[in-house]
């Protein structure tokens, strides 16, 4: 029989905790890879100049974790895309449908896209895709 002191047995339950809290924390770290993200929709302007693309990916693997949103602005007669943001979406775990992301053209130049999760506040990000600035605000996305 080995005996153990009591410091002993407090300096292996901290490692033992310190190992279990980075292994969680590396999984929960790990974002998504660049093949993880699909395209969920695409946003045409009124006068087919601009394309706002929304591309998707889990967070992680975990159940019930957020997804990430990319959103492109593409120009008229090209693929070049430019990433313009990128921010989660909190849905409780559920896949993305449409009532999720939702966009209203305000102008030719100007798309205001809604996003609604089940587990955040709606907000909008409306950006003016000739200058490709954009703001993000606290909204009320219709259903």
């Amino acid at each position: 029989m080995i005996l153990i002191s009591k410091s002993e047995k407090d300096l292996l339950r901290s490692v033992r905790t310190g190992a279990l809290g980075s292994v969680l924390l590396s999984v929960a770290a790990c974002g998504p890879s660049d093949s993880d993200f699909a395209e969920f929709d695409t946003f045409r302007s009124p006068d087919q100049k601009h394309r706002v693309v929304v591309e998707t990916a889990p967070k992680n693997s975990m159940a019930f974790a957020s997804e990430v949103i990319r959103l492109y602005l593409v120009g008229q007669d090209t693929n070049e895309r430019y990433l313009l943001t990128t921010t989660t979406l909190a849905n409780d775990g559920s896949g993305l449908i449409d009532e999720n992301i939702q966009a209203e053209w305000v102008d030719s130049r100007t798309v205001r896209l809604c996003l609604s999760g089940a587990e955040q506040e709606d907000e909008a990000i409306v950006i003016d895709v000739e200058t490709r600035l954009f703001s993000v605000e606290s909204a009320t996305c219709a259903d």
